[in-house]
C-alpha cells in the first residue's frame, strides 16, 4: 500500500474547467505528496473520465461511484465517506482533508513543517478562544439530534465545523470508518438525512472518538479577498464560473429594479412639484 502525505477529497458536480484551476492550485500549494480523490455526479463523471487533462494527472482519481448529490441533504456526507472509504483501501496517509470544489489554496502548506496545530481536541478545547461555539449538547444541536446518531448518543458533544477544510489524521480516518461499517443504519440515516450534515456529522464522531480535529479553511463570506484571509489558515472558497454567472444575472437585475424605482419616485417627486406650483 502507498503513503502519500495527504488524501485530498472533493465533491463535484459542475464546471470542468473551475476543476483543472483547482488541481493546479494544490498542484502549487501542496509541497508535499499527496492524492486528490473527486467524488462526481453522472455527468460530471462523464467529463472527468473524458478529459486529456485528468487522464495526465496520476496524483487524481475519479471515485467510480456516480452520485447525484444535493445541497442541504446527507447525500454530500456520503460522498466525504465513499472518498474515504476509498482512500484507505489504497493508501496509508497522514492527513485527510476535506475540500469543497469550491476551495482553492491561498499559501503553501509543507509537510509536515507547517501543519497547523489541532484545532479541535477533546482535552484542551476549553482553552482555545477560536473553539467558543463550535460545542454543544447533543440533544441541543438543531439538525443532529434528530438523527439515530443524535439518538443513540444523546450524551456526546455535538461539533459544528464548516467541512471546506476540515482535516484528520490517519487514526481518525480508521475509527471513522469503523464507527461507520458497525453502525450502517447510523450511515444510511446520514446520508439520507434532510440537513448540511457535512458540517457536523462527522466532526462530531471523530471529536467523540478522542481524535483531533484540524482546521485550515477560511469560511465562505471572504471569497478570497487578500486582505481579508487570515495568515493561519490556507485554503479559502471562491465563485466558480456559472456561479458568477448567476451573480452578475442577479446584480444587472438589481441594478434594473433599482432604476425603475427611482424612475417612479422621480416622477412621483415631479408631479408632485407641479401641483404645488399649480397651486
Amino acid at each position: 500500500m502507498d503513503y502519500v502525505d495527504v488524501v485530498i477529497a472533493v465533491n463535484v458536480h459542475e464546471d470542468l474547467q473551475f476543476v483543472h484551476r483547482q488541481i493546479r492550485n494544490l498542484q502549487t500549494h501542496l509541497q508535499c505528496s499527496h492524492v486528490i480523490i473527486y467524488h462526481p455526479n453522472r455527468r460530471m463523471g462523464v467529463s472527468l473520465s473524458q478529459c486529456p487533462f485528468i487522464a495526465s494527472q496520476p496524483q487524481v482519481l475519479i471515485h467510480p461511484n456516480r452520485l447525484e448529490k444535493r445541497r442541504f441533504h446527507g447525500s454530500l456526507t456520503q460522498g466525504i465517506v465513499e472518498n474515504l472509504q476509498l482512500a484507505l483501501s489504497r493508501y496509508k496517509f497522514s492527513r485527510f482533508l476535506v475540500l469543497s470544489s469550491r476551495n482553492l489554496f491561498y499559501k503553501p502548506l509543507k509537510f509536515p513543517s507547517s501543519v497547523p496545530d489541532i484545532f479541535l481536541d477533546v482535552d484542551i478545547h476549553r482553552s482555545l478562544p477560536a473553539n467558543r461555539g463550535l460545542l454543544s449538547r447533543m440533544s441541543e444541536h438543531p439538525k443532529l439530534r434528530g438523527t439515530l446518531l443524535g439518538t443513540r448518543h444523546s450524551n456526546w458533544k455535538a461539533v459544528s465545523l464548516a467541512h471546506e477544510g476540515f482535516m484528520f489524521d490517519y487514526a481518525g480516518a480508521i475509527g471513522l470508518d469503523s464507527f461507520l461499517s458497525a453502525n450502517i443504519d447510523v450511515s444510511n440515516d446520514l446520508f439520507q438525512y434532510e440537513w448540511c450534515l457535512e458540517e457536523s456529522a462527522l466532526q462530531t464522531i471523530l471529536y467523540n472518538q478522542r481524535h483531533p480535529i484540524y482546521h485550515i479553511g477560511v469560511y465562505t463570506g471572504h471569497f478570497g479577498i487578500r486582505r481579508r484571509l487570515p495568515s493561519t489558515k490556507y485554503v479559502y472558497k471562491t465563485l466558480r464560473g456559472p456561479q458568477i454567472q448567476r451573480a452578475v444575472v442577479v446584480g444587472c437585475l438589481a441594478v434594473f429594479m433599482i432604476s425603475v424605482i427611482g424612475l417612479i419616485i422621480l416622477r412621483y417627486s415631479l408631479r408632485v412639484i407641479g401641483y404645488n406650483r399649480a397651486r
